[in-house]
């Protein structure tokens, strides 16, 4: 097994976000919106239990 050469990664890193264009996609922006809605649900039930 050979061991990575930490320059060749970082440069593949780097173009890799350099195609990317740093903007969020629609699929992230969806992502985000049910991990909000979700964390929001469980603190509610975690306050008001009896609702849920």
């Amino acid at each position: 097994m050979q061991r990575a050469n930490h320059r060749e990664v970082r440069v593949a890193r780097s173009a890799c976000r350099a195609q990317r264009g740093g903007r969020m996609s629609a699929e992230n922006i969806a992502g985000l919106i049910v991990a909000v809605a979700l964390v929001g649900y469980l603190i509610l039930a975690l306050i008001y239990p009896e609702k849920f």
